[in-house]
């Protein structure tokens, strides 16, 4: 399986716990990781592989990082997204159900059940 992480520079520590826990999964994942939205949109215009499994997780650890990958919402379609929002309140949850994720979480300092479903995914 190939997983696509994007984790914006300014994340934090969110961000920093985000890469401990996808770098302490098993290795049959193949982890690229993305920092730029440029370079994120550019990997979601090419073709979608049905033969490789592909599974984008995204970082929006802000509402303004939502709001710049809302913006790229069409890019998604026929994509398994995995997604960390910033809060859990209903209008965050709203904007983020657009994106039909597999799964979504809030901020955490371990991600133990985002890394429990990636490792269901395989």
């Amino acid at each position: 399986m190939n997983l696509i992480v994007f984790i914006h520079p300014d994340a934090g520590q969110c961000g920093a716990a985000l890469k401990r826990a996808v770098r302490g999964l098993p290795g049959q994942v193949k982890t690229t990781w993305f920092s730029d939205y440029d370079k994120l949109e550019d990997q979601l215009n090419q073709p979608v592989n049905f033969i490789t499994p592909q599974v984008y997780l995204l970082l929006m650890d802000t509402l303004d990082s939502l709001e710049t990958l809302f913006s790229m919402i069409s890019c998604f379609e026929d994509r398994r997204v995995l997604l960390v929002l910033p809060d859990q309140s209903p209008d965050t949850i709203s904007r983020a159900l657009k994106f039909r994720p597999r799964f979504f979480t809030g901020p955490s300092d371990h991600f133990d059940d985002l890394c429990a479903v990636i490792k269901k995914l395989l």
